[in-house]
């Protein structure tokens, strides 16, 4: 190495300025002098989010929040949106036409379907498609957990994949189960027939735990389940307008008559350590006791819900049709924050990493909020409606999937290690599972 090499990529490093360091020595005329390519990746570090002091990113909030107000005073509602460009901190990546579901696994995978019944698995940090099968009946769910991923379409069929090993444990074959919709909790699924019945067994060995018998409503409508919390497995009923509780350690009711609705819930509830948070298509978000079903708390938010809420810390954050994420204490339902985003946006999807949330929908807009006070940290165009999105385990980065047929993925706002609560979900809930509205 010459002098001047060493000086530039050496002396630099040494003194604190390794960037600044190895700009200068790939600026140097003599080729000799030039850094290594190795040189260069350990000098700036691993991709990922691009980390600012706590009081540059909230004064830059502020300027934001500052400029957006005197824009709509000046009768102009423009939000403040960039285009989403692929770089060396985030990727874009094909995924089929219509992708609604996509989840993250435990081992850096991403697992997308779109509605023709393809499901392809990229790779989380490159968005290279890895594998991909063909020949499911759209819409397809995808539930992943640990090192467990379920696929099950509308035809019926249901796989049980291992994300670690990548190969299939087993499958079932296609209509065999009778409309089967399934809830994966852990390595535990949690399958509900056609007759009503609760099903639940081993996502590796498939061995039967226990069954129930038929579970329905007042109608002799089939209950479906729709959502496992730490203690319970929750199933909706009435066309999403009751909602009943059963023990996960033998499936008895849990409760003496099911929890009564006044609208459907169209996204599945959120469950805590003793709570259940519901949000139904009035608009009300209501919270109730996993021990008897009654209510603890509800509040009006004033416009349907279709994305399910997740959970931050204490509290609850709810995303509705009307463009507005709402914050609540998720023990005593005290409003903490709500912010509105414009009459024209309607948020199907919402995930957090425990130090952001994530909101798309109508607009194409993937919409950065502090978890704290909801204040906006970056809005990006994905060029089409936001059918699903997903915070990966660890909270290491969020991947969104537009109707185009693009998965995206950035780094996470939550330095790791730190998230605070469930990436995606409440307490048992299904981790890392992204939950989309198909229209």
């Amino acid at each position: 190495m010459s002098d001047s090499r060493a000086t530039a990529v050496v002396g630099d490093r040494i003194g604190g300025n390794s960037a600044v360091g190895l700009i200068r020595a790939c600026l140097a005329e003599d080729p000799a002098d030039r850094p290594r390519l190795d040189e260069v990746a350990e000098g700036f570090g691993r991709p990922g989010a691009l980390r600012l002091p706590a009081d540059v990113a909230r004064t830059l909030a502020a300027y934001r929040a500052q400029l957006r107000d005197f824009l709509a005073g000046a009768g102009n509602a423009a939000d403040l949106t960039v285009p989403f460009r692929p770089g060396r901190r985030n990727w874009s990546a094909g995924v089929g036409e219509w992708p609604h579901s996509v989840v993250a696994t435990g081992e850096g995978d991403v697992v997308a379907a779109d509605g023709s019944g393809t499901v392809r698995w990229l790779d989380g940090a490159t968005g290279q498609e890895t594998a991909r099968r063909t020949g499911f009946t759209a819409p397809v769910r995808l539930c992943a957990d640990g090192d467990v991923l379920l696929v099950c379409d509308s035809g019926d069929r249901l796989e049980s994949w291992s994300t670690r090993e990548h190969r299939m444990w087993w499958a079932a074959p296609p209509g065999s189960l009778s409309r089967a919709r399934v809830v994966l909790r852990g390595q535990s699924v949690f399958l509900g027939d056609a007759g009503g019945l609760l099903h639940h067994f081993d996502a590796v060995t498939r061995c039967l735990w226990w069954q129930t018998g038929p579970l329905a409503d007042t109608s002799g409508a089939p209950a479906v389940p729709v959502a496992a919390g730490a203690r319970h497995v929750y199933l909706s009923a009435a066309r999403g307008r009751e909602i009943l509780a059963v023990d996960d350690e033998g499936g008895a009711l849990s409760w003496r008559a099911p929890a009564r609705l006044p609208a459907p819930v169209l996204a599945p509830p959120l469950p805590l350590e003793e709570h259940l948070v519901v949000a139904d298509g009035d608009g009300t978000l209501r919270c109730l006791a996993a021990a008897d079903g009654s209510t603890v708390w509800e509040d009006r938010l004033g416009a349907p819900v279709v994305a399910p809420p997740v959970r931050v810390a204490d509290t609850v954050i709810t995303g509705d049709a009307a463009g507005t994420v709402h914050c609540h204490g998720a023990t005593t339902g005290e409003p903490r924050w709500r912010v509105r985003h414009g009459r024209r946006e309607e948020f199907f999807t919402l995930c957090t990493d425990g130090a952001a949330v994530y909101a798309g929908g109508w607009n194409g807009r993937l919409h950065l909020l502090d978890a704290a006070d909801g204040a906006s940290l970056q809005s990006f165009d994905l060029g089409g409606q936001v059918l699903a999105t997903v915070c990966a385990p660890g909270g290491r980065s969020v991947h969104a999937a537009s109707s185009g047929g693009t998965l995206h993925a950035l780094p996470s706002a939550a330095v790791p290690g730190t998230a605070a609560g469930p990436p995606s979900g409440g307490d048992g809930g299904p981790g890392g599972g992204g939950v989309a509205v198909t229209r």
